[in-house]
């Protein structure tokens, strides 16, 4: 049975790699062109970047799911979700390596490169957090 750190770890890891997926793919449509549009589709960059939430199709669930997306989700505060990453990392390295085969040094990277990525979308997008 997961620990709650490690189910946070776990969450806060996986949020990155998808917004890692997530910030590559609008770089690289965008490299090149002027006056991109910011890709509202994703709610990891409208959570990173303070952009209001769509509104939910389904009104009945709506509240439910907003509820899941906060509980469930990384906080993409990048300096407190770093911190907690690189810190789980360490408390949690022999769970990390048994069952996914990483290491802290491996979520350095990945939080590195995010934060490169998330550099790179700013001056693209013409966006700030």
């Amino acid at each position: 049975m997961l620990t709650c750190s490690e189910m946070k770890l776990i969450i806060t890891i996986s949020d990155h790699v998808a917004l890692r997926k997530v910030l590559t793919r609008c770089n690289k449509k965008g490299t090149g062109k002027k006056n991109v549009s910011f890709p509202v589709h994703d709610f990891r960059l409208r959570c990173l970047f303070d952009y209001e939430n769509r509104s939910d199709s389904d009104e009945k669930f709506g509240r439910l799911v907003s509820f899941q997306n906060e509980l469930c989700h990384a906080t993409f505060d990048m300096k407190a979700d770093c911190s907690t990453m690189i810190r789980l990392s360490f408390r949690h390295r022999e769970y990390l390596w048994r069952s996914f085969g990483l290491t802290p040094d491996d979520v350095l990277e990945l939080v590195l490169e995010v934060n490169s990525l998330i550099a790179e979308f700013e001056q693209m997008y013409d966006v700030k957090r």
